[in-house]
């Protein structure tokens, strides 16, 4: 149905979306009260990501989900547990730019644009922030993320058509910098074509490329080094799962492939997922290059073809989490390490069935649009 101007499909099955990275806001000074609500609403757990909504604490105390621009069905360990968590939740909101796997979890999908179609701003990993000038034609059943949260906002709370009032991506980025102290100084027209890093506090300031150029804001000026110990993986092999997994992203592929399994270049180099295989645990448990094999851990079994290689360790097995009919996420670890709070993606104690059927559940290596 439409209503308003934002479109909301409902499903009888349910159905992740991409976190919208463009800053934002208003060329008024914020208020207390708008100050406040950025301290108000927290991520859950203090930030524990997904395994804190798959787990059994969380039963209680989370009933429902809006996910933006993420698929955790697909990137999440222990992804069978995670998408039955989601199938068990009250309710679930998906605002993305393709239906993915997990949107079959959500009971709103809200299409978002690209983040080539809309503008604003994204700060990069070396703290420097780039304006977004997106392209004037956009899917006419899309919005941007803005006017999605914005227009959710002013249904959700009784003060949101002041709260959610922004005109465009400029105004939000407005707002930010009375907020901010390390972007204070920075303007739309001040970021021009080049951008510029944080810290920048004053109108004027140049930003800084190096954040410690000439020492650390420690007492001494010095950094702190401290060493650490090694901790074996939670899971290491047994008996009953002898071999070690470990996974990593390919080349021509990313993360959980909701983009780039849609290209036909892309696929015609690797159409599915494969396990790299050390030629003598292939000898031991007699399979060929090329065969099918049934990779199985303590959470979940996939099916895919076994490429034998000396590229991977005997007793190592190599896969990726690219392709949904075949995911190594349904296999690994979700438990924490205790200081990054990361999952053991890269071990989990895995077991090969040979003598088995693929599932014929690939994408098309050969269409092109």
């Amino acid at each position: 149905m439409t209503t308003g101007g934002v479109q909301f499909r409902s499903f009888h099955s349910r159905q992740s979306a991409r976190y919208s990275v463009h800053s934002s806001q208003s060329n008024r000074s914020p208020s207390d009260r708008q100050v406040s609500r950025y301290a108000s609403y927290s991520a859950v757990d203090g930030g524990a990501g997904y395994g804190s909504v798959s787990s059994p604490q969380s039963r209680s105390s989370i009933h429902g989900l809006y996910i933006m621009g993420e698929n955790p069905v697909m990137s999440e360990p222990d992804a069978n547990a995670v998408a039955e968590r989601l199938a068990d939740l009250e309710f679930t909101v998906v605002q993305d730019i393709f239906p993915t796997e997990t949107a079959e979890f959500a009971d709103v999908l809200l299409p978002a644009t690209t983040w080539a179609e809309r503008g604003g701003t994204v700060t990069n990993t070396d703290r420097r922030v780039q304006r977004m000038r997106g392209v004037e034609k956009v899917h006419e059943n899309t919005k941007h993320d803005l006017e999605i949260l914005c227009e959710v906002g002013r249904r959700l709370f009784d003060d949101g058509d002041d709260l959610f009032d922004f005109e465009d991506p400029e105004e939000v980025f407005e707002e930010l910098r009375q907020v901010c102290p390390s972007y204070h100084g920075m303007t739309y027209d001040r970021l021009g074509e080049e951008g510029v890093h944080w810290p920048c506090y004053e109108p004027g300031d140049e930003g800084d490329p190096f954040l410690y150029e000439e020492e650390f804001e420690t007492e001494s000026g010095l950094g702190h080094i401290e060493g650490v110990q090694h901790t074996p993986p939670a899971e290491t092999p047994d008996d009953e799962y002898p071999l070690i997994l470990t996974t990593a992203r390919l080349e021509e592929h990313y993360n959980t492939g909701t983009m780039s399994t849609r290209s036909p270049t892309l696929n015609r180099q690797t159409p599915e997922n494969f396990v790299d295989v050390h030629p003598d645990d292939a000898e031991r448990y007699g399979i060929e290059d090329g065969e099918y094999v049934r990779l199985q851990s303590r959470r979940g079994e996939i099916t895919l073809e076994a490429r034998v290689t000396e590229d991977t360790k005997e007793g190592v097995v190599w896969t990726t989490p690219h392709f949904a009919a075949a995911s190594a996420n349904r296999l690994t670890n979700h438990v924490l390490d205790e200081r990054a709070k990361i999952p053991e993606y890269k071990a989990a104690a895995a077991e090969i069935e040979v003598d088995v059927e693929p599932l014929g559940e690939t994408a098309d290596p050969v269409a092109d649009d």
